[in-house]
């Protein structure tokens, strides 16, 4: 040891001393705004943690499981985000590249010390890509809809009797932002699974975090082959976020049929890259997962060989058990294909898929929520039967080049799921 080190040690330990043991440690500071309000507003940062997640846990809660510094946090518009991810260094792959590049570029407007030619990513870099992704899917799917934050009503005394229910809260209709945890182990995520959700999960899942609560995601890069990668990663959050923003809209107060949810999730996450499909946890077993992903090419061959699911049969699924790989590719090519009917009939449909039927005092029967997705096709769509929907996907299907099927518009539980 040099001598002069020897001088520091006591005055450490006083330090330490002075701060007490219950005195939390110092939390890191974004290198990119420094914690200063003019930047922290420019790149779209609300506060650093401390903050809540949950009605009944928040960051701190989540930093006393873990070892200091395991996890970075950040909140947003809509969303908190807590990230233990790793630095990303600089991938071979030129898609990549190019994706990672324009995104630092947009980045670089807000944050100038940003370097997109420098196409490593430390740990706040990818923090502060992933709260953009979200934001953005965020904004893409309101707009969509052709609604902003203040149609929604802010709290309970703001609903009107006589006017359509809309949720409670500013965040499409829930009254907290969407927390997405992004774990770069798993003991990370489950460590927070066990201790807020009852379980150590195993997979990546979304969850309800109660009424007065958000929407919960939550995974980690070791709990899938691929999620290392850092646009494999960025799919298969956007198909997540995706799910539970649809759960979000108009307030979470019961199920709603899946082949929708993830046909919308899928074509989201195919404007990202398509080369990463996502594949939902059935209730038993393992979903079939598949690496093809030129689903483009799938979809005639089966609509040719009329190995599909009927429409009539996939729309009344509750759940993933069903689900075949086939399905998965019949889900998403028959939204891409009402998507073509463009925006103001998918808020439409939206609008009335999502209708809360007892407003949450009681559980509607599955029945009814078949019988109100009906409606719904009905009146945004104009199919008075799934059949009449089906015969004219198909049509559209053989009448696409065999190079492209895709949607008119260019990317831009309490339970648990995946």
């Amino acid at each position: 040891m040099r001598p002069e080190n020897l001088l520091a040690i006591p005055l450490l330990a006083a330090v330490l001393c002075a701060q007490g043991p219950d005195r939390p440690p110092e939390r890191p500071v974004d290198p990119y705004t420094g914690g200063e309000a003019q930047r922290m507003a420019a790149a779209g940062v609300i506060r650093y943690a401390p903050f809540p997640l949950g009605q009944y846990h928040d960051t701190d809660d989540v930093d006393a499981l873990v070892p200091p510094g395991t996890f970075l946090w950040l909140e947003t518009e809509h969303f908190r985000i807590g990230s233990s991810l790793p630095a990303y260094g600089r991938t071979p792959d030129r898609d990549q590249q190019k994706k990672l590049r324009a995104e630092l570029e947009a980045l670089q407007g807000a944050l100038p010390n940003v370097d997109p030619s420098d196409l490593t990513l430390d740990r706040w870099l990818r923090l502060h890509l992933f709260a953009r992704r979200c934001e953005a899917v965020y904004a893409d799917f309101r707009d969509r809809l052709g609604l902003q934050d203040d149609d929604f009503p802010q709290r309970q005394s703001e609903v009107r009797r006589g006017t359509a229910f809309l949720g409670v809260g500013p965040y499409l209709g829930k009254p907290d932002k969407y927390v997405v945890l992004l774990g770069g182990r798993a003991e990370h995520f489950q460590a927070y699974t066990q201790r807020f959700l009852g379980s150590r999960w195993e997979w990546p899942q979304r969850a309800d975090l109660g009424v007065r609560s958000g929407l919960f995601f939550g995974t980690s890069v070791d709990l899938g082959g691929q999620l290392g990668d850092d646009t494999a990663l960025h799919a298969h959050v956007v198909y997540n976020v995706v799910h539970n923003l649809i759960d979000g809209f108009r307030h979470f107060l019961h199920e709603t049929p899946v082949w929708f949810k993830t046909g919308l999730a899928q074509s989201y996450l195919r404007r990202i890259d398509p080369r990463y499909p996502n594949y939902d946890r059935p209730p038993r077993g393992e979903p079939d997962m598949r690496n093809q992903w030129q689903w483009e090419r799938i979809v005639p061959k089966l609509v040719a060989s009329v190995a599909v699911t009927p429409m009539a049969e996939m729309a009344s699924w509750k759940d993933y058990g069903p689900f075949s790989f086939e399905d998965y590719v019949v889900a998403w090519s028959r939204v891409e294909f009402l998507l073509t009917r463009g925006d103001r009939a998918f808020a439409r449909f939206v609008y009335e898929f999502k209708d809360p039927l007892t407003l949450g005092h009681s559980t509607p029967s599955w029945s009814a929520v078949l019988a109100q997705q009906q409606t719904a096709l009905r009146d945004a769509y104009g199919y008075t039967s799934w059949e009449q929907l089906d015969a004219e996907w198909r049509a559209w299907v053989v009448a696409q080049d065999s190079g492209s099927v895709g949607s008119a518009r260019p990317e831009t539980t309490r339970r648990r799921r995946r």
